[in-house]
């Protein structure tokens, strides 16, 4: 009787044992989402000029995994007013990388002149909208695609530029209404 039950907690000890190491295995592949961060955003000055451009930070937290994504729609807003969304084409993402993409978007009459009118009293705040899917590459096999949509008001000051301390405008998680 004692055999057995040696065999049995020595059964229970090694399963508890291959649990604790497929959950460290779990955690230490499980991909991070991107952060996407809005460092520089320029209307220029008078009303020829419909072009606003902007720049995007996409870095990737990940050790072990890579980001391939698919095309992103950038889209921005002011009031009620909302711009067709700037298309990044898809590329990936090494881990631990930083890609830097540079897009302009041509604004219309009215979106233009309700930007400019606030721009010259102070701070206007422009709300971008990310739309885009992820895949990860993690120890040489592909995921599934994860759908992302990401937002942030953009303060743009009386230089036409983001004002603020930080300069940067960080996206987060976009809240499901």
């Amino acid at each position: 009787m004692s055999e057995s039950r040696r065999f049995y907690l020595w059964l229970v000890v090694v399963l508890l044992a291959l649990g604790v190491v497929a959950f460290l295995c779990w955690v230490s592949v499980r991909p991070k989402s991107p952060t996407y961060t809005v460092v520089e955003l320029y209307i220029p000055t008078g009303l020829n000029t419909t072009t606003i451009s902007f720049d995007l930070e996409i870095y990737n937290p990940n050790k072990k995994a890579g980001i391939y994504f698919d095309n992103m729609n950038i889209t921005l807003v002011y009031g009620n007013h909302t711009l067709d969304p700037a298309t990044i084409e898809s590329f990936f993402l090494g881990h631990h990388k930083i890609a830097r993409r540079t897009e302009s978007v041509t604004a219309d009459r009215h979106f233009w002149r309700a930007v400019f009118r606030a721009v010259s009293n102070g701070t206007a705040y422009l709300n971008v909208g990310l739309a885009t899917k992820v895949r990860y590459q993690i120890l040489g096999r592909m995921t599934k695609h994860y759908g992302m949509e990401m937002q942030g008001e953009v303060p743009v000051g009386s230089d036409r530029k983001i004002s603020g301390k930080r300069k940067k405008t960080k996206l987060h998680h976009a809240h499901k209404k």
